[in-house]
């Protein structure tokens, strides 16, 4: 398994992966990053020196990076390396904002989305072009979904304490 960035999800992972055998890389962008993911024993792949060689081991993939507005990341930078890889199955970790504003009524995987912010439109986006990779490919490509990631320190009182907290006004 290799990780498209390593966060708060792909760390909780890990324990889980490792327990099962699963051999771990990720990637990094700084150097402290890659020497972290050597100690805990998970191999580093440096972000913009991906190629077919440094993806050879893997079997599938977690992206966590999210999209920039010009567009996302790691397809940017890895597609020509994954589409000559052995990958079989990517995740995309994705957020709940795609489903965009539909005023409190009850929503579910079906359901169309409504008016999207720029970085709900920049999620569904990268969605879109994963599913299109994935298929171009004939590589297993699955979406997650995900409303707020909470943990420790990663809640809305911590962010209300040190100033990054966010309003929404409707």
């Amino acid at each position: 398994m290799v990780f498209f960035g390593f966060g708060f999800c792909a760390e909780h992972l890990v324990p889980l992966l490792e327990a099962e055998g699963w051999q771990l890389s990720a990637t990094y962008r700084d150097k402290a990053k890659a020497a972290i993911l050597e100690k805990r024993g998970i191999a580093p792949i440096g972000f913009h020196a991906m190629t077919r060689n440094t993806l050879a081991s893997a079997t599938h993939g977690l992206i966590s990076a999210p999209p920039s507005p010009d567009g996302d990341p790691v397809l940017a930078q890895a597609k020509t390396a994954l589409a000559a890889s052995n990958i079989k199955w990517l995740g995309y970790l994705s957020t709940t904002g795609v489903y965009g504003d539909h005023d409190g009524a009850w929503i579910d995987e079906d359901t169309p989305s409504g008016p999207l912010g720029a970085r709900g439109i920049r999620r569904a986006q990268a969605e879109a072009d994963w599913l299109a990779f994935g298929q171009q490919h004939n590589i297993g490509v699955n979406l997650f979904r995900l409303a707020g990631i909470y943990g420790a320190h990663r809640n809305q009182l911590t962010g209300v304490k040190n100033g990054t907290a966010r309003r929404i006004v409707k």
